[in-house]
């Protein structure tokens, strides 16, 4: 059942890589040592995404912005694929696993933006679980998608039932019930032992309730380990900056101070940047694109200092989709849904 769940969460993604900047390239050649600071670790994407909100992403490309932006109640283990605590530090489950109690973190803080005030930022709080939690529920109803798993949750059809046009009603969920801050109770209509992997799933992003209810589906405040503005989202290029305040990972690297996502880049044109070393990633390249560049520099993937790597990206997939990308980035590998957590990959001196 387990392997069925995450197979329903799991996505491919497709038309990705990475580009660094001829500045880094310039300082890996010239030390020895792992770089920790000042790096930025960029990509390109075919097509511009239509949203990066997490609760309406479609594409995998839009899913791998959201998900570097966004933090959730539980993540999954990058070895096991298990439930690890991420916001939520802890959790108590019943024996029939309908009733689930998740005690929340105290330090983990919301991106800085205005609709914060002075404080410019605050703590996690269990009010934006169900404000999040109620929106997602929302945008259901409203762009007529399934509820999914969240509907064994009590409460929540009487919720759905009650949404329409352009706000949200102003009821309970009877299901979800917090008694302060930091404690947070789920109550399902019967058991339904998946229910940790579904709240790791994107759309159960936690956002903060007063951005959601300011800025709606534009929303781009989360908790993870990058951050985006509008002031960065230019017309053919976003950056992304590191979120010095993440706590929620163990596994943090945190080699990379910023992402540059470029869009509008055809396969040819990666694969030219590739060759010439200022892009040291592609995701997806199809087998005849992937066979044609192995061919044209075979020598670059032999030997024990080669310079390039080929996997798929899901492990014993069918597909006949490749990854290719530089020996020398480490922690390469796609999460259980199909999303390569860039703040685990580290940049280290190209082997000589």
């Amino acid at each position: 059942m387990k392997d069925r769940i995450k197979q329903g969460f799991s996505f491919q993604f497709n038309g990705v890589m990475f580009v660094f900047t001829i500045a880094l390239v310039l300082l890996i050649s010239c030390s020895g040592e792992d770089n920790k600071q000042g790096n930025t670790i960029s990509y390109t994407e075919t097509n511009k995404p239509s949203t990066i909100f997490p609760q309406l992403t479609s594409k995998p490309g839009e899913a791998q912005i959201s998900a570097q932006i966004h933090g959730n109640l539980v993540s999954l283990d990058p070895e096991t694929g298990e439930p690890i605590p991420s916001i939520a530090r802890d959790w108590m489950v019943n024996s029939d696993f309908s009733r689930f109690v998740f005690y929340l973190r105290k330090d983990v803080l919301f991106h800085e933006d205005a609709v914060f005030g002075k404080s410019k930022t605050r703590s996690v709080q269990a009010i934006d679980v169900v404000a999040s939690i109620k929106h997602l529920v929302w945008n259901c109803k409203k762009h007529d998608i399934p509820l999914g798993f969240i509907a064994n949750i009590s409460g929540i059809e009487k919720f759905y039932d009650a949404c329409s046009g352009n706000s949200l009603p102003e009821i309970p969920i009877e299901g979800i019930i917090f008694s302060d801050e930091h404690t947070l109770v789920f109550e399902l209509y019967g058991s339904y032992p998946a229910f940790l992997y579904g709240l790791a799933a994107l759309s159960m992003s936690i956002m903060p309730n007063e951005a959601l209810q300011t800025y709606g589906n534009e929303n781009n405040i989360g908790c993870g380990p990058f951050k985006i503005s509008k002031a960065t989202m230019k017309e053919s290029v976003w950056t992304l900056e590191k979120n010095q305040k993440y706590v929620l990972d163990s596994t943090w690297v945190g080699s990379f101070d910023k992402m540059t996502i470029y869009f509008d880049q055809s396969t040819e044109k990666e694969l030219q940047m590739l060759s010439e070393g200022t892009v040291n990633l592609i995701f997806n390249l199809s087998k005849e694109h992937a066979n044609r560049f192995m061919e044209s520099n075979i020598d670059r993937f032999e030997g024990q200092n080669a310079e390039f790597q080929i996997i798929k990206p899901i492990e014993n997939s069918t597909s006949d989709l490749f990854t290719i990308y530089q020996s020398s980035l480490q922690g390469i590998k796609f999460d259980s849904f199909g999303i390569i957590r860039f703040h685990r990959v580290k940049q280290i001196a190209a082997r000589n």
